[in-house]
């Protein structure tokens, strides 16, 4: 992933964040230290972030890098035993609002017994 596709999805994200009503270029304005000015023209795709600036939004909001990743591209190891399998367990508003569930968004993982299928 180059660091332009890494820099469209933070903005496609925070666009995401501030339509589902969770976050506002007030309060990422205040959480981050940069202009309102600044976030909307970032947000609009008429001006892009350094690294520093994308760490910065991504600090704020609790993200990692490997949160921008595709999700076929994330590597989360479920279940190394052959008979448990690993469930992530998250907040009841990651499992609500998220369409992907972000590895820093894990609480903890849950092992529980296989599922068998009977033929």
């Amino acid at each position: 992933m180059t660091f332009s596709q890494m820099h469209e999805r933070l903005r496609v994200e925070m666009l995401r964040r501030i339509q589902r009503g969770t976050l506002s270029i007030s309060l990422l304005s205040r959480q981050t230290g940069f202009g309102k000015s600044h976030l909307s023209n970032f947000l609009h795709s008429r001006r892009q972030l350094s690294i520093e600036g994308m760490d910065r939004i991504m600090a704020a909001q609790s993200m990692a890098a490997e949160d921008l990743l595709p999700e076929d591209e994330r590597h989360i190891h479920l279940g190394e035993e052959g008979d448990l399998d690993s469930v992530p367990v998250v907040s009841h508003m990651t499992a609500l609002f998220e369409p992907h569930i972000r590895a820093s968004a894990i609480q903890m993982m849950l092992n529980v017994p296989a599922r068998t299928c009977n033929p």
